[in-house]
């Protein structure tokens, strides 16, 4: 459950990044992270993140973001 939950965080980031026609850079810049993580959650390298800092990196970008877990 916590990796589907991790693979459909990741996937908000996905979502983001095509909505907003933005790089990954620009993204890592908005989110003052290292554009080698951004790259490693657009890959869906879920092994290397918790659900809490995912979620801590999504808020930044939506702050109103609700995540329900069935």
């Amino acid at each position: 459950v916590a990796d589907q939950l991790k693979f459909a965080l990741c996937k908000e980031f996905v979502a983001y990044l095509r909505a907003h026609e933005m790089t990954q850079l620009e993204l890592a810049k908005k989110l003052q992270v290292d554009p080698a993580r951004i790259s490693e959650i657009v890959k869906y390298k879920i092994d290397l993140f918790t659900i809490d800092r995912l979620l801590e990196l999504l808020e930044k970008l939506n702050p109103k973001i609700k995540v329900t877990v069935a």
